[in-house]
Parts: structure tokens; C-alpha cells; sequence
């Protein structure tokens, strides 16, 4: 649980997956990253992939971002050649 008061931090190694959830009414989420990534190289997991067993809290409440909602299953994955 990140917060101001902890001053927590997340740290997500360079091309992993990472998600988050807000639970409150406001939120500043400020990411630092080891270089660019622009954005047509982006790639998103499904949010609720079943293969990935992520428990969300308050699931039926949720709003997600265009990005996130179209995000692809880990099983099919987009290869470049």
C-alpha cells in the first residue's frame, strides 16, 4: 500500500508488467523510468487475465483506461520479427 504518509515507492524492473489501483478520491502517481519507451512499443495485459490471478479490490467498482480495457491476454502474445 503505497501512501504519503509512508512514502513508499514501487519499483518495477524495466519491461515487467505492473499495474495499480487507486482507492482514494485523489491521486498523483508519478513514474521514473531508466529511459524512453515510446508509445507504440507499449504493450498491455489483459487487466483481468485469469492466467495471471490478480485479486482486485472492489472489482465491480472499477473504471479502466482505454489502454487497459483492450490490454491482450499473457497467452497471446504480439512477436516481432
Amino acid at each position: 500500500m503505497l501512501s504519503a504518509d509512508n512514502h513508499c515507492q514501487r519499483w518495477a524492473p524495466p519491461s515487467c508488467s505492473h499495474d495499480f489501483v487507486v482507492i482514494s478520491d485523489s491521486t498523483e502517481f508519478l513514474y521514473k523510468t531508466t529511459d524512453y519507451r515510446p508509445p507504440q512499443f507499449e504493450r498491455n495485459l489483459l487487466w483481468n487475465d485469469s492466467t495471471v490471478h490478480v485479486k482486485w479490490p472492489m472489482q465491480d467498482q472499477l473504471q479502466w483506461a482505454v489502454k487497459d480495457a483492450v490490454g491482450k491476454p499473457l497467452a497471446d502474445p504480439e512477436m516481432f520479427t
